[in-house]
């Protein structure tokens, strides 16, 4: 199952912008802080999928999950 949808088109607009060559020679810092709405914003849309994923499997996101199990002794 996949997790993390609703932030996956800024997530592709932000690696798509790091291609561009920028003027600043200085290193950019990969966090920053954002306003207090924008975290709420974003912590509802995670709370929404985080409840769509205990009734059905997303179709693509940022992580994937899954679950590795040892065949039991004897099965092919």
């Amino acid at each position: 199952s996949y997790d993390f949808l609703t932030p996956l088109p800024a997530a592709l607009v932000a690696r798509a912008a790091e291609r561009w060559p920028r003027r600043s020679t200085t290193p950019a810092s990969d966090f920053t802080r954002v306003p207090r709405w924008a975290e709420r914003a974003l912590d509802g849309l995670l709370r929404f999928e985080a409840a769509a994923l205990a009734v059905a499997d997303l179709p693509v996101g940022m992580s994937l999950a899954g679950v590795a199990r040892k065949p039991a002794i004897g099965t092919p």
